[in-house]
């Protein structure tokens, strides 16, 4: 997995220099940042982005880490508002079992979302959604927040 995170993390910096002016990048807390991770959106159109992003999506105190993603669209409304949907690792669940190892169930599902950008979608600053998730397993809302570079 570590080395999957590599290889795409050198090919978006590396696409970057190409694509500078129609990339940007954010970085957050929230089930559309995979956990605790960083976004990378491409413009394909002035209303519409594409995304993938990739982060911590678990840790604990044995120093077990998993790490979640999701790919999807975000489509502005206005300079500041934006409707996201998108698709990836939206649950991970563990459980300790008797003889002390753990299971693991990892779900995938889609999301749907809305977000503010306080300083606009082309600028540097903070945003703030709100996401609803769907998996094979329930559905859940979460908040989000995460600085645009």
């Amino acid at each position: 997995m570590k080395g999957k995170v590599l290889t795409l993390s050198c090919i978006l910096f590396y696409s970057a220099q190409s694509f500078s002016s129609e990339l940007n990048f954010e970085s957050g807390f929230g089930v559309d940042y995979s956990g605790l991770g960083v976004k990378v959106g491409l413009g394909l159109t002035d209303n519409i982005d594409a995304f993938i992003s990739s982060g911590l999506a678990y840790i604990n105190t044995e120093g077990d880490v998993e790490f979640g993603y999701e790919g999807g669209i975000k489509y502005k409304l206005d300079n500041k508002n934006a409707i996201i949907a998108f698709y990836g690792v939206t649950h991970i669940e563990r459980t300790l079992k008797e003889d002390l190892s753990h299971d693991e169930e990892r779900d995938h599902g889609f999301s749907v979302g809305y977000k503010y950008f306080f300083n606009g979608h082309k600028k540097n600053g903070f945003n703030l959604g709100a996401t609803y998730s769907f998996y094979d397993g329930g559905s859940y809302p979460l908040v989000s927040v995460g600085y645009s570079f």
